[in-house]
């Protein structure tokens, strides 16, 4: 399922018109979905409870924003009083044919979700170090075939981070929706926010009395996987994917990053440092702005705000190929000197 590639438009029951919610498992898909959910039922004016976790509600998800691995999509529709001329589609499956927004998390604490996830569905027969360390390589590839879909082909896809929208949930989610073409109040966007929140998620879980409710209230949080996994794991996880995560975080912010390469073409170097500081204030640990931020110190002859940026990157990742031949570049240039 992980690797599965959509090949054409029509393909399981899609239609062109298809807009998808893609993600790796457990990186925050279910939780936009049910926001995007919430504003579509205020909209149409449409008083319901969202039937996810709460056995009272009065209306299916799965007919306000359907999810392919759950409904036969070739005759699926959606609730009749909501009057949007596409479907919002969930799928783990990844699409070049298909408007798309892409959610991504961090990869530890994504992993680590999926574990406890598929413990709860079928036996394992494996520790979480192990687990984390034989499926890695899947949140790589499923991440970057999104992260190629934007740059080589004309297909729209809006990158989300489950980061973003756990910390600036307003900033994040109306972005969604101007992507979505939906025009709320700031009202309503604050009221899904607060209706949908994980804190009332969790506690319906825990009513219920589902296990799960033990695990997604560890989920829900930010860096649990940095509080789970041994050290040898989270290097061998940061190796294979920070490069991958800091390049989706750059399409995540893509207007700020083409305000840097459009003031850096023009020659305007200040004006190119406002901007990356920008990208800065939104990301700290994002080593390609970091590396971007050295390098252009470098090229203004300010070496020791070059040298600062760069340390910082190879700090974060000390695997950063960039980082290391730039900091080289700058200690020859010492010695020349």
């Amino acid at each position: 399922m992980l690797k599965t590639i959509i090949t054409e438009n029509k393909q399981f029951g899609l239609r062109p018109t298809d807009i998808l919610i893609s993600s790796f498992p457990r990186s925050g898909n279910r939780w936009l979905r049910v926001l995007i959910a919430d504003i579509l039922l205020q909209l149409n004016g449409i008083v319901a409870k969202i039937n996810i976790n709460d056995p009272i509600s009065s209306i299916s998800l799965n007919m306000i924003t359907p999810n392919m691995h759950q409904s036969d999509l070739s005759i699926m529709g959606i609730d009749p009083r909501i009057k949007i001329p596409y479907r919002i589609i969930k799928t783990h499956h990844i699409s070049a044919h298909h408007k798309t927004i892409y959610v991504f998390r961090n990869p530890a604490d994504s992993l680590r979700s999926y574990y406890y996830f598929r413990l709860k569905h079928n036996a394992i027969g494996k520790d979480i170090d192990t687990f984390a360390i034989e499926n890695v390589d899947d949140w790589v590839f499923h991440v970057f075939a999104h992260i190629k879909n934007k740059q080589n082909t004309q297909q729209e896809t809006l990158f989300v981070s489950y980061e973003w929208l756990t910390y600036n949930p307003t900033e994040a989610f109306s972005k969604v929706l101007k992507f979505l073409e939906l025009n709320p109040t700031a009202d309503q966007i604050q009221s899904a926010i607060d209706n949908q929140s994980f804190d009332k998620i969790i506690s319906i879980i825990l009513i219920k009395g589902d296990n799960q409710g033990i695990f997604e209230q560890s989920q829900g949080r930010v860096g649990t996987g940095l509080e789970t996994f041994q050290e040898p794991t989270l290097e061998h996880i940061k190796r294979k994917t920070k490069q991958t995560y800091d390049i989706a975080e750059l399409l995540q912010w893509n207007e700020l990053w083409e305000e840097v390469e459009k003031k850096h073409q023009q020659g305007d170097l200040f004006g190119t440092e406002k901007a990356l500081q920008q990208l800065h204030q939104k990301t700290s640990q994002n080593c390609d702005i970091l590396v971007s931020l050295g390098t252009l110190y470098f090229e203004m002859k300010q070496f020791d705000k070059s040298r600062e940026f760069l340390k910082k990157a190879v700090e974060i990742n000390p695997y950063d190929e960039g980082a290391l031949q730039a900091l080289s570049r700058i200690d020859q240039s010492a010695l020349d000197h």
